[in-house]
């Protein structure tokens, strides 16, 4: 990693540590001001999207994400992700 994105991944920690991780990826998106994209890159090479809660795109238009139910295939949600 650079440092860029070493440093990236340092403001992801410092946010979802103290929430124990209860984030999803465009929160941080939001919070840190960072792409969707970037968040899913560093925490793809950290190990980390296992911990993030997911998120799912509403397929209303309106291209806001809502919380995926819990019986959502944590998988499935992923290859969600996969396509931001």
């Amino acid at each position: 990693m650079n440092p860029r994105t070493q440093a990236i991944a340092y403001r992801i920690w410092c946010h979802a540590d103290p929430r124990g991780w209860d984030v999803s990826i465009p929160e941080l998106a939001e919070a840190l001001e960072v792409r969707k994209g970037v968040i899913i890159g560093v925490c793809q090479h950290k190990g980390w999207l296992d911990r993030l809660r997911v998120a799912r795109q509403d397929r209303s238009g309106d291209g806001r994400w809502s919380e995926a139910p819990l019986h959502v295939r944590r998988d499935a949600a992923l290859e969600d992700m996969g396509r931001l």
